[in-house]
């Protein structure tokens, strides 16, 4: 049973995987780079300033600051969470 969902899960990765085209595989290579992604950041910090003002632009950073760690401690806190309701843990 457990290698069967392991094949599917693999052929569902591989599925996914393939769905992007070669056509693109140039623009993702050089957009991902710090280097050559650091310059759109500074264009929409640009456009937003000159949508939103100073601070208007001060409080999206900050929100963008504030949001950072929700997706890296947000696996911690539900681990520990969860590992409370579980009848069989043992805490020590």
């Amino acid at each position: 049973m457990i290698e069967q969902l392991l094949q599917y899960d693999k052929e569902l990765f591989l599925f996914l995987n393939g769905l992007g085209t070669e056509t693109w595989d140039g623009f993702w290579m050089f957009i991902t780079t710090t280097r050559n992604s650091a310059p759109l950041y500074l264009l929409l910090l640009y456009l937003s300033y000159r949508t939103f003002g100073w601070k208007g632009t001060g409080i999206i950073l900050v929100s963008i600051a504030l949001l950072i760690p929700v997706p890296i401690n947000c696996p911690t806190f539900l681990s520990m969470a969860s590992a409370a309701c579980v009848p069989a843990t043992n805490p020590k």
